[in-house]
């Protein structure tokens, strides 16, 4: 018998649309940043814009059981985004869709719950 998937196709398409959505509006207030003024006030907007995306994606997430695999997919992608250059790409795309394909994969899945099993262990020690 198919197992059902946690995310299924509907919803990844749909927040991968929004996901999209914010990142250009990053890269366009990234793009507008020399602009006097309008690049500052569009990159202040585009950073609120991203945290209400996280806060929302996360409590998705929360809702289907899988916000772990999130954590340590953006932990790991995370720490390539602090280089300056790297900054501009989209990988809060990236990590969506490493968290759709290792949550809908049960092997994938066994060993991120896993990962995320010993991550959570050692924080509440």
């Amino acid at each position: 018998m198919k197992e059902k998937k946690k995310i299924s196709l509907g919803e990844f398409i749909l927040v991968t649309l929004v996901i999209a959505l914010v990142e250009f509006f990053e890269f366009g207030a990234n793009l507008a940043l020399p602009v006097p003024i309008f690049g500052q006030v569009a990159v202040i907007m585009t950073s609120f814009l991203s945290i209400l995306l996280t806060i929302s994606l996360t409590f998705y997430l929360i809702l289907k059981g899988v916000r772990g695999t999130w954590i340590l997919a953006e932990g790991v992608i995370g720490i390539i985004d602090t280089l300056p250059i790297i900054a501009i790409l989209p990988l809060k795309m990236v990590i969506w869709i490493v968290v759709y394909f290792v949550v809908n994969n049960p092997k994938l899945e066994k060993v991120a719950g896993i990962a995320t099993g010993k991550i959570t262990s050692v924080i509440k020690k």
